[in-house]
């Protein structure tokens, strides 16, 4: 009986057979299958170029960036089972609607046997996509602090004076400008220093890229330069003004007025050392032919040391006045009129015209004309050379600068000569004798 037992094959199979059977009987009433919900396993999306090759982006849409796992095992085996065992993968290759619900797929990295069975609780995700931009972006600088007292803030410079930035489309909007901070307070000398690279939104308030994702700048730091430069108050000199003497006919050049006396410059310390006008040369002031006043706006740029720029407007006014001259009528009386050289021994002299008195017409601005008076006017008339008749002689006004005899007239005097004066005729006297009449000679003496 053992002997059959022994070498038949069947009945060995069936008790191996048995045996596992009874096995599993005990495994199942004493190890059971049970599960367990397994959360944070995070998403890991793959072949992303296909966006970046079309410029684009995505993100969740509502933020997820993981998924929970109900994991089955052995209840032995299933506390040994950990997110780490699981990948949660997005092939973006797969992805047919790229604003819309994307397959989420899931791998087991752990032993193969202490797994039985593992699903998603969701195993689609929403995603959203835009256009992923780059651009370039100046770099302002705000300079605070007021620097030494007879110093200012020259212009500034950056290296690099541009940063360029890749962000989705939605973060780049948002980014209104970049700037960087350099405090000047108390300074005389040049400001040189890396400043770290300041984003702001439109109101003002500062953006941490540093928190948004999928952004990227070409650096996060300048290097800002801030010169610091001498200030000095400087007079505005006008050169002399050609054509002066060459306005149009009846008016005159009065003068040059500018309305900025002196204007602030900065710069360096040896370009402004000996620096106390700005001239404005001649060939900016010509007033030739000019009927009214002739006005110019100059730039003094041009006319300043290199190195040397003006704090505010660099704009002069400058006005060269040109009046119309006027004319007023004097009459004089014939008091007013005067010989000069004369030869009274000789010849006497009489004024034969003017019985009236003179008129006499003055031209000069108008202002000035209000002051003269008749009174101030005189007439001299030179006869030096001139001998006995009638002579039209010019006479000759004593004026004071800035007036001018309009048309003078002829005055007609006379000449007379003087006739030579005659001696009386005297009879010798012969001192103490009369003549008797018979001849006879008597004298005068004591009587005998």
């Amino acid at each position: 009986m053992r002997e059959k037992l022994m070498n038949n094959i069947v009945l060995k199979i069936g008790a191996v057979l048995f045996a596992v059977l009874v096995w599993l009987m005990v495994v199942n009433t004493d190890n059971p299958i049970t599960s367990k919900r397994i959360s944070n396993i995070p998403i890991q999306f793959i072949n992303t170029e296909v966006f970046t090759n079309n410029d684009k982006t995505f993100q969740v849409a509502d933020g997820t960036n993981s998924v929970t796992v109900i994991a089955y095992a052995r209840r032995l085996n299933l506390n040994s089972i950990q997110a780490s065992d699981f990948t949660a993968i997005v092939d973006c290759n797969k992805i047919t609607d790229f604003n819309g619900a994307v397959k989420v797929e899931l791998s087991y990295n752990g032993p193969a046997m202490a797994l039985e069975e593992a699903r998603l609780v969701n195993d689609t995700i929403q995603i959203t996509t835009e256009d992923m931009l780059t651009e370039q972006r100046d770099i302002h600088i705000d300079v605070e602090g007021t620097p030494a007292e007879g110093y200012s803030i020259g212009e500034a410079f950056l290296n690099p004076n541009t940063v360029t930035i890749q962000a989705p489309a939605s973060v780049m909007n948002y980014i209104a400008s970049v700037g960087v901070i350099v405090n000047v307070e108390g300074r005389d000398a040049d400001v040189t220093q890396m400043a770290e690279l300041i984003y702001y939104d439109v109101r003002g308030k500062t953006i941490l890229l540093s928190e948004v994702d999928q952004v990227t700048v070409s650096s996060s730091v300048t290097s800002v330069t801030v010169p610091i430069l001498k200030t000095n108050q400087v007079a505005i000199v006008c050169s002399d003004v050609l054509g002066t003497d060459a306005v149009a006919p009846g008016y005159r050049y009065v003068g040059v007025e500018c309305d900025t006396v002196s204007v602030h410059l900065k710069g360096l310390k040896a370009a402004m050392s000996g620096l106390n006008n700005i001239t404005i040369p001649s060939e900016e002031l010509d007033v030739s032919g000019a009927t009214g006043d002739v006005v110019k706006e100059i730039d003094i740029t041009p006319y300043l040391p290199g190195n040397v720029e003006v704090i505010g407007n660099n704009i002069v006014k400058v006005t060269m006045k040109v009046e119309k001259l006027a004319t007023k009528e004097f009459t004089l009386p014939r008091s007013a009129v005067h010989l000069e050289n004369r030869d009274d021994e000789k010849y006497e002299y009489e004024i034969l015209s003017g019985t009236a008195g003179f008129r006499v017409t003055i031209r000069g601005l108008a202002d000035d004309l209000d002051t003269l008076s008749a009174s101030d006017l005189s007439l001299v008339l030179d006869v030096n050379g001139y001998t006995a008749g009638t002579h039209a002689l010019e006479p000759r006004i004593e004026l004071s600068e800035g007036f001018e005899w309009v048309s003078p007239k002829t005055i007609t005097v006379s000449i007379t000569e003087l006739e030579p004066e005659t001696e009386p005729e005297t009879e010798p006297e012969t001192a103490g004798i009369d003549e008797m009449p018979d001849g006879n000679h008597a004298t005068f003496g004591a009587e005998e």
